[in-house]
């Protein structure tokens, strides 16, 4: 009981603080950035939506996060796969900086298994 009213008190006070967590994927760069508290972490290259399959732009969340999924429709694995809208992920690919893929986003595999571990469900996924 005194723990729990310790971390309670730590939280109360700023003593505890859950880091701000968001990726932002460029379109025109066809690069990811990972931000903490306002600070950029880490950046990638990634491959988006080609022409007819485009990545929807805007201000999503992590809806969840699953580590083997398979797309049944595009008959493919999907590694690490966070959802951030609809039918969209974000997983492990072989990305090559220029548009590729049926609007999913592919991360390189340092990446994937990073932004797998980095976001929580929840957290801010910007597509620009």
């Amino acid at each position: 009981m005194k723990i729990v009213l310790l971390m309670f008190f730590l939280f109360c006070a700023g003593g505890v603080h859950a880091a701000e967590r968001s990726l932002v994927i460029d379109l025109a760069t066809q690069t990811v950035v990972f931000i903490e508290d306002g600070h950029v972490i880490r950046a990638g290259i990634v491959s988006t939506g080609r022409k007819e399959y485009e990545t929807p732009k805007g201000t999503f969340r992590v809806i969840e996060k699953v580590r083997h999924r398979y797309s049944r429709q595009h008959k493919t694995p999907m590694l690490f796969s966070i959802r951030f809208h609809k039918g969209y992920f974000l997983h492990l690919g072989k990305p090559t900086g220029e548009v590729a893929s049926a609007g999913c986003v592919r991360l390189r595999p340092e990446d994937a298994l990073y932004a797998f571990k980095f976001v929580n469900v929840g957290d801010k996924i910007v597509i620009q």
